[in-house]
């Protein structure tokens, strides 16, 4: 089963989401390869962060890459704030237009609820927070590769103050970024 990124983190900067990306790049994260399973989408939790590589040109040079994440879940329109997109989770309605692509999987979801929706009651909704950036590492500059990398993490309101920070996290938080490395994609 594919691990998030990071577990139990919430991201609170760019500067954050900066020396995440550079933990990746490190290999001392690992990068998501591919898109989430069922079970893997069922145990997205509050402070799970995911950092994927864009589907490029440069796919078959680097041999990843996404085309776009998909995590199953109903999302509202997005609100910018600083360089983040921040998306609230929309409530399963059984009255959903069946051709909606969130409605399967929130119908499947509320058949067969995680141990997450069980023990805090569907009242928890998730907020996912995303942030891009062109990534060109040292390696990659010769070949003139270019990757674009995103964050997405997910949190709720009730669990945001219980959640963990880079600075916690030795080799993640504690390691300065390189400058040139990752540029604000928006």
């Amino acid at each position: 089963m594919q691990q998030p990124s990071l577990q139990n983190v919430r991201i609170r900067s760019t500067r954050d989401a900066l020396h995440i990306f550079h933990a990746v790049a490190r290999n001392a994260l690992p990068l998501t390869t591919r898109r989430l399973d069922a079970e893997e989408r069922r145990a997205i939790a509050p402070g799970n962060v995911y950092v994927w590589e864009e589907r490029s040109a440069n796919s078959e040079a680097t041999g990843l890459g996404m085309e776009r994440w998909t995590d199953g879940m109903g999302w509202g329109p997005s609100r910018v704030r600083d360089e983040f997109l921040f998306y609230q989770q929309k409530e399963c309605d059984v009255n959903d237009d069946p051709g909606s692509s969130g409605t399967p999987w929130a119908q499947m979801i509320s058949m067969y609820p995680s141990s997450r929706a069980r023990a805090t009651g569907d009242s928890e909704r998730l907020i996912k927070q995303t942030y891009s950036v062109r990534v060109s590492l040292p390696d990659d500059r010769t070949r003139g590769i270019t990757r674009k990398w995103h964050l997405t993490a997910y949190f709720s309101q009730q669990k945001l103050d219980r959640l963990n920070t880079i600075d916690n996290i030795p080799g993640v938080g504690d390691v300065p970024v390189p400058d040139g490395w990752f540029r604000s994609a928006r």
